[in-house]
């Protein structure tokens, strides 16, 4: 971000990089949340609150992604962001989620997973390149330690 050593930058370039983040977060959650259960728009501000509490005492106040005002006020805007985005639909009190709110979630979820899978580790993974390298070098070296023979064979024909 910086282009020169001397030159100012602005806070709120970094704030709008941990918007994103918050807002993702933010998102995954509800649509999770809908997804998992049938639930209506108060009981998920509630889900919201006695879980944020419980990551406060769990994480030591990391569980609010780094915002001091996170709480239901700001869940509920984002809530109605999402219903007026089309990703959510409120029919007759129950959250359901649209075909497009559908699609974001499972987007969310394998941006997640494959994060998740590239952390795993399975040991080493020997693939056909290497192989081949390996039985060239082989190759080579058997060659140079036997030319004498093979010289004198093919010279005797």
């Amino acid at each position: 971000l910086l282009i020169t050593k001397e030159q100012d930058f602005d806070l709120t370039e970094i704030k709008v990089i941990a918007d994103q983040i918050y807002h993702n977060r933010l998102t995954g959650y509800i649509l999770a949340s809908i997804r998992r259960e049938h639930i209506s728009h108060l009981e998920l501000l509630n889900n919201f609150k006695e879980g944020l509490a419980l990551g406060r005492v769990y994480y030591e106040g990391f569980a609010d992604f780094f915002y001091d005002d996170l709480g239901k006020k700001v869940v509920e805007k984002h809530l109605v962001k999402l219903i007026e985005g089309k990703f959510i639909e409120d029919m007759d009190g129950q959250l359901i989620l649209t075909p497009k709110g559908l699609k974001y979630f499972y987007k969310a979820k394998s941006r997640e997973f494959k994060y998740r899978s590239k952390a795993i580790y399975q040991g080493k993974d020997i693939r056909r390149g290497q192989i081949i390298c390996f039985i060239i070098l082989a190759l080579l070296i058997l060659l140079t330690l036997c030319a004498n023979d093979i010289n004198n064979f093919l010279n005797s024909f």
